[in-house]
């Protein structure tokens, strides 16, 4: 199973505000929904409340130690306290890439196990309260980018070698 960040960062590393999204891209949206669709998906609880409901189509994975408040009828979600066992459930299930969708905590865990990163580089610097982590870009290769009017977006892959197995 693939372990596969993906976010919208803006030149200044942020990637969120108030827990919301500093800006607006339907199209980057829409990437992110056919990119993530029919896979699991991970979050941290702050993001998942941000959200406020589970997204369709996905296994939603949340990570916390606390009780999510949800006004969901149905359990759409699963709630676990621990990256491991996220991963290790996510195997069980047979699912074949495992998307880390935030927050600023949940990327800093997650970076040194993923495999791959998608990440929108928003080209403008926006305010904002939660960054996303710095990583050792010797560590990852382009494998592609495409450029768009006001944002790119890049897919790293891990250099070989140097994923760090827990």
């Amino acid at each position: 199973m693939k372990i596969i960040i993906i976010a919208s960062v803006s030149n200044n590393g942020i990637i969120g505000y108030k827990n919301k999204l500093p800006w607006h891209i339907p199209e980057d949206l829409q990437h992110f929904k056919s990119t993530t669709m029919g896979h699991a998906i991970l979050m941290g609880r702050f993001t998942f409340e941000s959200i406020g409901k589970p997204l369709p189509g996905r296994i939603n994975y949340i990570i916390s130690k606390k009780l999510i408040n949800t006004d969901s009828k149905t359990q759409d979600f699963i709630v676990m306290n621990n990256f491991e066992d996220i991963v290790y459930d996510a195997f069980k299930k047979g699912c074949k890439k495992l998307f880390i969708i935030g927050g600023g905590q949940v990327y800093s865990n997650a970076i040194n196990l993923a495999d791959q990163m998608i990440i929108t580089l928003i080209n403008r610097e926006y305010s904002g309260d939660v960054y996303f982590p710095k990583f050792n870009e010797n560590e990852w290769e382009i494998k592609m980018k495409k450029v768009f009017e006001g944002y790119d977006i890049i897919n790293y892959i891990r250099s070989s070698q140097k994923k760090v197995v827990f």
